[in-house]
């Protein structure tokens, strides 16, 4: 009798661990489902529906314009209207800019700062295309060009190395439609381009740990790349004052791609305080590495802000 309780005692123990066991692989199969979610891809036009791309869901959007910019002749381009889409995924950044108003020195002005090489240059269905692509030790940062009339779209991908395969999605996806004509500037010819294909799904990534005191890097192996930086608006108390200086800023780049603190180091007041924070939340980066990992890092940004 005592020899079959003793059995009976084992046989429960057994039991006890592996529900125990069992217990621990779901946790573990739902703290990992947990750092990763399913992403669809968005499909987006431009103006008249004359440009077609698709972009990971979830990006952030932005507004500027009445400004201009210039040229290295010293000719001013008039930007009526800049709308930016970016989404940063899985250590990529994509980005596409919509420009309204003087688009052909507009164009002028960015490609002259453009730090690529030139890869294309040509027309396609009536759209001036141009692609650069620049490659350092530290990223490949792919940018297109597309000119029609008085608009300009600007699409970017940036990774840490080469053929990306969210980066080649993201400019494959574009269609240039002009006089019920369609064309796909990134795809084989021998590829139909009368519709934009359906995208697979893109695992998400997501960070272990939203504790960003415990991830930082002093000295990261890869420092910030930022990417896009939105000009902060002037406030119209500091207008009317006609309020001159700088805003110094402390902001935390964290592992997830995003700007998750920032700390004003020096300011002006009037409002710029605000702007200058309100601007720095949006940047654009890739994450410092270390180790092979995302981390987060601190680094400086400043403002400067001047009346005419």
């Amino acid at each position: 009798m005592k020899f079959t309780s003793k059995i009976l005692i084992n046989y429960v123990l057994v039991l006890f661990l592996i529900f125990i066991a069992s217990s621990q692989l779901v946790a573990q199969a739902a703290v990992d489902s947990a750092q990763t979610k399913k992403v669809k891809w968005q499909g987006l036009s431009g103006k008249n529906e004359e440009f077609f791309f698709l972009i990971p869901e979830g990006f952030q959007t932005f507004a500027d314009g009445d400004y201009f910019t210039m040229t290295k002749r010293g000719d001013k381009a008039q930007i009526d209207n800049r709308r930016t889409l970016a989404r940063y995924i899985n250590g990529v950044v994509l980005m596409i800019e919509f420009y309204e108003g003087d688009a052909k020195d507009i164009l002028a002005a960015l490609t002259e700062r453009q730090k690529g090489q030139i890869v294309k240059d040509e027309f396609i269905n009536g759209f001036q295309f141009k692609s650069y692509v620049e490659k350092t030790p530290e990223f490949i940062w792919e940018t297109q060009y597309f000119l029609l009339k008085k608009r300009l779209y600007v699409l970017q991908g940036v990774a840490r190395a080469e053929n990306n395969q969210i980066v080649r999605n993201f400019f494959q996806s574009v269609r240039l439609v002009n006089q019920k004509q369609t064309a796909a500037p990134n795809l084989n010819k021998d590829v139909k381009s009368d519709s934009i294909t359906n995208l697979p799904e893109i695992s998400e990534n997501l960070p272990v740990r939203t504790d960003d005191s415990q991830m930082l890097a002093d000295k990261p192996d890869r420092g910030v790349i930022i990417l896009y930086r939105p000009r902060p608006k002037f406030s119209p108390e500091a207008r009317r004052a006609r309020l001159s200086g700088r805003v110094k800023l402390k902001v935390l780049f964290s592992s997830s791609g995003k700007i998750t603190k920032v700390e004003i180091l020096s300011g002006l007041g009037s409002g710029l305080n605000e702007t200058a924070v309100n601007a720095a939340e949006q940047i654009q980066f890739l994450p410092a590495e270390k180790g092979g990992k995302l981390v987060s890092s601190y680094k400086t940004v400043e403002y400067t802000f001047s009346t005419y």
